[in-house]
């Protein structure tokens, strides 16, 4: 275990007013019962002390307001900002935008590193059987606050995440327009049960039988592929992270449930280096890394079917001899270099514009990739030189695995 963290999730919200069939939280709504309560203000301000005074955390520690709940329903939601501005300490969100901030309180966010929000699909027929929401409010709700994040907060990364079902595939492409419009990166995954012991069953059966289920909203297809050597792990991503529920009880990790009796690892004030260091050796954590669910979590791959870019590669770049640069750094670009592999030229970190007009004028000009979560801010750079967006230069702002 390497401390302080990078990062951790302090859930300020126990509570979620969607009804998500394969999340715990949904399906505890569903059932109209009781999900959780909310973080008291001064028990966070308590929390982050105790983490620092500990060396669990410092001021570069990433702090995440979110796990099983939804944030913004938090009562006191700008108190909680208050403290982590106050402190210094960068932080994220998720959200699946059926509350939208004031644009004074996204004014005074200085330090949101991140904001993801959550979609399942781009119809209210989708929502329907998924979040249970109003999908215009939803979807306008996210233009006002993507919008307003990129104006006072131009590094601030706002990522759309896109839980897909065998019914939104047709969906995809709209979505992706829509976040393109906005500036936003976009993390279309397979959705999963969000529910440890759901998908710990259901990767156990899978394992045993070796059948996939006939029909089912979760695309499970990649499955075979991704257990072709047995699945079995010895470690686990999990193990790099600390998670805190609004009880101030540490949990195993982000996808154990309250309804598991192995959920919690100790109380926030019983943490010690010595527990953390030993969770791989948990019951829990044996079972989930020896069975493959750990690899079925961890390890779900990006859904891409409906986002393949190399058609315009071939047309644009292939074809005409040429050289593909790589533009930005980070994640995306990672990403392209997996989904491409042999295809990238060379590489740019922060292109100027001089640099742009000596590319423009080369022959033959190279065939720039935006690959940044600042691929908006690059684009409009482009344009203004002359460049022809698709002819000339591809926004690839989408996470593939």
């Amino acid at each position: 275990m390497n401390v302080p963290f990078q990062s951790i999730q302090i859930e300020i919200s126990g509570r979620c007013n969607a009804r998500c069939p394969y999340c715990v939280t949904g399906q505890q709504n569903r059932l109209g019962r009781e999900t959780g309560s909310f973080l008291a203000t001064e028990d966070f301000e308590e929390a982050l002390q105790f983490l620092t005074s500990r060396g669990f955390i410092d001021k570069n520690t990433c702090v995440a307001l979110f796990n099983y709940g939804e944030p913004l329903l938090h009562p006191q939601f700008g108190r909680i900002v208050e403290i982590l501005e106050a402190r210094g300490n960068p932080y994220e969100l998720s959200t699946n935008a059926s509350v939208r901030l004031g644009e004074a309180l996204i004014r005074r966010m200085n330090g949101l590193r991140r904001m993801q929000f959550s979609m399942s699909g781009f119809s209210q027929a989708s929502y329907d059987r998924v979040h249970g929401l109003d999908f215009p409010r939803v979807r306008d709700n996210t233009a006002a606050m993507a919008r307003a994040i990129r104006a006072a907060h131009p590094d601030t990364e706002c990522v759309m995440k896109l839980q897909v079902y065998s019914f939104n595939e047709g969906e995809v492409r709209d979505m992706l327009r829509f976040a393109a419009r906005l500036g936003m990166t976009v993390v279309p995954l397979h959705a999963l049960y969000a529910n440890l012991q759901q998908q710990m069953d259901f990767i156990l059966r899978y394992r045993e039988t070796q059948r996939l289920p006939e029909t089912s909203d979760l695309l499970w297809y990649y499955l075979p592929e991704l257990f072709r050597d047995g699945g079995a792990e010895t470690q686990c991503e999990q193990h790099a992270e600390l998670v805190i529920d609004e009880n101030l009880d540490v949990a195993v990790c982000c996808m154990a449930t309250k309804l598991m009796p192995e959920y919690k690892l100790c109380r926030l004030r019983d943490l010690t280096r010595e527990l953390l260091d030993a969770r791989p050796s948990t019951p829990l954590c044996r079972t989930c890394m020896a069975g493959g669910v750990s690899r079925s979590i961890c390890r779900t791959p990006s859904y891409k079917k409906a986002v393949d870019f190399a058609d315009v590669l071939r047309e644009n770049a292939r074809r005409a001899g040429r050289p593909v640069v790589l533009v930005g750094t980070g994640g995306l670009c990672a990403s392209f270099r997996q989904m491409f592999p042999g295809l990238v030229s060379g590489a740019v970190a922060a292109p100027d514009e001089t640099a742009l007009a000596r590319a423009h004028g080369a022959r033959p000009a190279p065939y720039w990739v935006l690959a940044d979560a600042q691929y908006a801010r690059y684009r409009a750079l482009l344009l203004e030189n002359g460049w022809e967006e698709t002819a000339d230069f591809l926004c690839y702002f989408t996470y593939l695995r």
